[in-house]
């Protein structure tokens, strides 16, 4: 029996590299990427390349648009050639599929357009997390595929929902933590009703953007740091973590580096428990996509964590999703499963010495 065929992981890494401006190189994939451990790896996929593969870990990590800048770029610096290429009909799909994704991204920046003109009517301050403000760091800022929309209205949470039901009878939803939700069009909003990295790190971690004439907030490069930490350490948790989100951390770096007080993160990685997940994302950054290491602490997580830790965020051990209108038993099997199978990542997340807030 033939072997299956895993260098499709190592063409898709490298290619997601070039198409993020980032150097990794095949040496270091094969440091890093759990199989083949093989130093021709990516010479080895790009002999034979498994498109239709890429395409499909692209979509499911959501980096559709990215990985074919990628592919563009492998063929300007001659790594590949014409006969290389994905075939006509998959090509077709590719762009298609990141032309969907690109209007989504027009879609979400006009909705914060309308919320930040109608905040800024009733003297309410709106503060973008992630989403906006990470895809400036991107060489392509459309290319980076988005979600909700998450924001912060420094406290004003509730009156602002009470405005927005009234004026524009759009109905707020709840959620367990807290936030309130709400569509705009095709959108979701989420409205966080705290901040603790704000609070934390008190005033002042905030700057001024504007889009199209209107004037936002968006963290500045610690507050958005330690946010961004917290947030893909839940996504982790859950399994839910992408190589885009990696991607958004190596790429905030790279563009903040000068501006990111690493004895501060670091201090915020230890309150909230955090330290050895952000060593693993820094030494993912640094070692599998080629982020500079001038950028980041010297601190390196061991091999075998590194291991652990790139094989989940490429290959979820339990990449299953609940249909919506599963049976109540159906909902309970499935969340004990789930914490089974992921309970090793709280391990993993939190360090024995957690602080909560």
């Amino acid at each position: 029996m033939n072997e299956p065929n895993f260098t499709a992981e190592h063409g898709f890494v490298y290619t997601l590299c070039r198409g993020l401006g980032l150097e990794a190189s095949s040496e270091q994939l094969a440091k890093v990427l759990p199989i083949p451990k093989k130093a021709d790896a990516v010479s080895a996929f790009f002999a034979a390349p498994d498109w239709e593969a890429v395409y499909r870990m692209a979509v499911e990590h959501r980096v559709v648009k990215v990985v074919w800048n990628g592919i563009q770029q492998l063929l300007t610096t001659r790594e590949i050639t014409n006969n290389q290429l994905p075939s006509n009909d998959l090509i077709r799909k590719w762009i298609d599929t990141a032309e969907h994704r690109e209007q989504r991204y027009e879609q979400q920046i006009e909705v914060v357009r309308r919320l930040g003109t109608f905040y800024a009517k009733h003297n309410i301050r709106l503060m973008l997390l992630n989403g906006y403000g990470v895809s400036r760091c991107y060489p392509t800022p459309s290319a980076r595929e988005c979600g909700d929309v998450d924001i912060w209205l420094y406290g004003d949470q509730k009156v602002a929902d009470e405005l927005l039901k009234n004026a524009r009878k759009i109905r707020i939803e709840q959620d367990p933590a807290g936030q309130t939700l709400f569509r705009m069009d095709p959108v979701l909003v989420e409205n966080h009703h705290r901040l603790p990295e704000a609070e934390w790190l008190g005033v002042g971690c905030d700057c001024k953007a504007d889009i199209d004439g209107v004037e936002v907030r968006l963290p500045d490069a610690n507050l958005g740091l330690i946010y961004m930490l917290r947030h893909m350490a839940l996504k982790f948790r859950r399994g839910v973590i992408r190589m885009r989100h990696v991607a958004d951390w190596a790429l905030y770096i790279r563009c903040h580096h000068a501006e990111i007080d690493w004895t501060r993160i670091e201090e915020g990685a230890r309150k909230w428990g955090m330290t050895r997940f952000m060593v693993a994302l820094n030494t993912f950054a640094g070692e599998c996509l080629g982020l500079e290491r001038k950028y980041l602490p010297a601190e390196r997580l061991s091999e075998r964590d590194l291991w652990a830790f790139v094989r989940e965020v490429i290959h979820p051990r339990f990449p299953w999703k609940l249909q919506k209108d599963a049976l109540w038993l159906a909902r309970v099997g499935f969340g004990m499963c789930r914490y089974w199978a992921n309970r090793w990542k709280q391990r993993f997340v939190s360090d024995k010495k957690c602080r909560r807030v």
